[in-house]
């Protein structure tokens, strides 16, 4: 089985090592299909690949090619090759949304997990914007 990964940035907790090496011993793939240069999920599923010797099939975005929508079709490319594909959500990340349904369009079999902010690890503090009340009197 050819195992594609996608997932929020913003998640990269030990649930989500967890949950992806769950899922390795489940349905044990042959290769790990994921993007090549994000962060979260993605890099925990190359680590994981890497850790059970599982061939790892890295798809990049194609600044070149694709100048707008270079996700989107890094994303197809990833859903062309795979035969099953997890999606490991915040709740929160449109972009992973969009790849779910990019893969329901494509009719590819998938399992779709949110998982909630538990802790700080899983904050990303450059991206929080806090408004603070300012006192006019």
């Amino acid at each position: 089985m050819r195992l594609a990964i996608f997932g929020s940035r913003t998640l990269s907790d030990e649930r989500v090592e967890e949950l992806i090496q769950l899922k390795i011993d489940e349905l044990k793939p042959e290769c790990i299909i994921t993007s090549g240069e994000t962060s979260g999920v993605n890099e925990i599923a190359r680590a994981k690949a890497k850790e059970n010797k599982i061939r790892l099939v890295l798809e990049f975005a194609n600044n070149k090619k694709y100048a707008a929508g270079k996700y989107e079709h890094r994303s197809i490319e990833i859903l062309k090759q795979c035969e099953f594909a997890i999606f490991i959500h915040d709740g929160q990340s449109k972009g992973t949304l969009n790849e779910l349904a990019i893969a329901k369009k494509m009719r590819k079999r998938y399992e779709y997990i949110k998982l909630d902010y538990h802790d700080e690890a899983d904050l990303n503090w450059d991206e929080l914007k806090f408004e603070w009340p300012v006192d006019k009197s």
